[in-house]
Formats: structure tokens, C-alpha cells, sequence
């Protein structure tokens, strides 16, 4: 799984092989933004700073967790 780019401003792209769900969380563990069958993921109404990402596969299972910077 691709997460591209990083820093981002306004639009994260997902590369994947399968369809994954996207979770976004800020610094405090609350959900940011959400998104089933991710392959983009519209962050520009997030503050600037830095989130963590986690993709998920259809069936749940974790498949990377990764630090992403709004700027």
C-alpha cells in the first residue's frame, strides 16, 4: 500500500491492489476523516499537523499504520 504525498495540502492518494478503508486520527486518537474503498482522501479541511493514517482490508485486518503531515 502507497500513500502519497506526504507532506499533503488538499488530496492523499491510496495505492492498493484490493479496496481498504482509511482512517485518519489526529495527535488526541479522535478520528480525523474516514473513507471506505479509499483511493483518494480529501484532507484539505484538516488543520495543518500531523495525523496518522491506517489502512484496513475489507475483511478488518490492519495493513499499515503511517505518519502523514497536513500542511
Amino acid at each position: 500500500v502507497k500513500i502519497f504525498p506526504n507532506p499533503a495540502m488538499g488530496t492523499l492518494y491510496i495505492e492498493s491492489p484490493f479496496a481498504v478503508r482509511a482512517i485518519i486520527t489526529g495527535a488526541d486518537g479522535k478520528i480525523a476523516a474516514e473513507q471506505f474503498n479509499a483511493s483518494t482522501m480529501n484532507i484539505s479541511m484538516l488543520p495543518p499537523g500531523a495525523y496518522i493514517i491506517s489502512i484496513y482490508d475489507d475483511s478488518g485486518g490492519l495493513l499499515t499504520v503511517q505518519k502523514i503531515i497536513k500542511e
